[in-house]
Formats: C-alpha cells, structure tokens, sequence
C-alpha cells in the first residue's frame, strides 16, 4: 500500500507541475483497476482463473492541429504507469519441469536444486509487476453540454519489474507461498487495445474521464525454457496476457 501511495504522489506532482507546458497538451491522471487472463495457442493448456490487477497511469494526450484543445478532436496518447498483479492461471494437461527459474524454491526444487516435474492437470498462476508504457490514438467529438464521448486505441508496452507465481492442483508440489520466476517470464510484453469512453468537463481546461478497454496480448510472455511430457520435449507454447480495464481519472 505504502509503494501505491508513494507511486500516486508522484504522479500528481509530475502531472500538476506541467500540465501547462504547450498549449497542444494534457495531462491527467487515472486509476485503472483491471482483470486479466491468460490464452495459449497449445490445445493442453487451458485458461483456468483470472487475476484481479490494478494500475497507476499519468497520461499525456497530444492534440493535433492548430488552435485551442477545446477545438481539437484527435490526440496521439501516451503516458507513464505501473500496473499490479497482471497475469492469470493456465492449467497443462501435461505435466513436465514447466518452470526454470534459477529462483525457484522448495517444494518446486529438489534436494539437488533441480526444478521438479509437475504431473499431469497442474496449475500454473502468473502475477506479474510491471512499468506501463501505453502508446495510442485518440478520437472525441465536440462538446455535447459538458460532455465529450471518445474512442481510443491504444498499445501497451509493459516492462515487467517483478514476476512471482505459484502451483495449484499438483500434489505434494502445491506452493504455500508466491515463488520468483523472473526467469520464466519475458521481461517485455506488447498488447493491443480498444475502449472508449467520455470525458466530463468540471471547469475550464479540467475534465473527469472514465472509460473502459480490452487489451489483447500480441508477444509470448513466457520465455518457453521449461520442458512437458516423460520424452522433455521442449515446452514452446505461446502465452498472451489478455485483460479488460475500468479507467476512471481526470485531464487538466
């Protein structure tokens, strides 16, 4: 809590303090709770739970054209953020040694510090951390009383920080706590998005937005090192993380 609140400080003071740079530019901030999930293009491994994830966004909007933002209806979006807990569950129908990680501990590494081999039907959950690039266009009618509606299609980069996980549905391998598999995750993911919204105008040059998305993963975020199957063939499955994302926040 104490890391959200020291990440949202600094949000502010960097949005207030030069919200007034160019007359083509707004700042803001936003909350964006979000749920996400995982899909594989392997038949064997099936999404099998979602994660409950929240992230911090302070948002640049770059309005195209001359004259005042209040005229202007097309903007290049971009921003700085943290999102928390991103991620999901897949179950492998096949077992195998599915993670590598030199971080792994017991019960997942065994007294010789080899990762283990998972049996059959074993739950793999991913919750990931991570800095948010996002990278979009944006659309917005004219002023409707103090209304705008918009639609948005933004990219996500995500530079993952932290990756931890945890084992379900394996036995004597269930992990009691959250085990570090940075090294089974990639540290950079892509997603494509599309949502819409409405911006609510509160005073002159400060609007109130909400919104809501849906980001589809484009990389594998998996490094693919594990092995699956009593022949170790190579696990080469590709994994995107999907979400859908609530954002609710304000432009100056």
């Amino acid at each position: 809590m104490r890391k959200i609140v020291a990440i949202a400080a600094f949000l502010i003071f960097g949005a207030t303090s030069y919200a007034q740079i160019s007359d083509g530019m707004r700042l803001g901030l936003s909350a964006n709770p979000f749920i996400s999930f995982l899909g594989s293009n392997d038949p064997t491994i099936a999404k099998s739970g979602s994660n409950v994830g929240f992230g911090l966004m302070m948002n640049t909007e770059l309005y195209l054209g001359g004259g005042s933002i209040s005229d202007k209806n097309y903007a290049i979006s971009t921003g700085l953020g943290i999102a928390f807990n991103n991620g999901g569950k897949l179950t492998h129908e096949v077992g195998g040694v599915l993670w590598q990680s030199d971080k792994l501990q017991a019960p997942l590494i065994d007294s010789l510090d080899n990762p283990v081999y998972l049996p059959n039907g074993s739950t793999l959950g991913y919750k990931l951390q991570a800095f948010r690039i996002p990278i979009g266009v944006k659309m917005r009618t004219n002023e409707i009383g103090y209304l705008r509606y918009y639609g948005e299609v933004p990219f996500l980069i995500d530079i993952h920080t932290q990756s931890r996980g945890n084992v379900e549905n394996a036995g004597d391998f269930n992990t009691p706590r959250k085990q570090t598999i940075n090294g089974d995750v990639k540290p950079l993911n892509v997603s494509w998005g599309i949502g819409g919204g409405v911006e609510y105008e509160v005073s002159t040059g400060t609007s109130l937005i909400g919104g809501l998305y849906f980001h589809g993963g484009i990389l594998d975020m998996t490094s693919n090192k594990g092995t699956q199957g009593v022949d170790a063939e190579k696990e080469d499955s590709k994994t995107v993380v999907n979400a859908i994302t609530l954002k609710v926040g304000v432009l100056f």
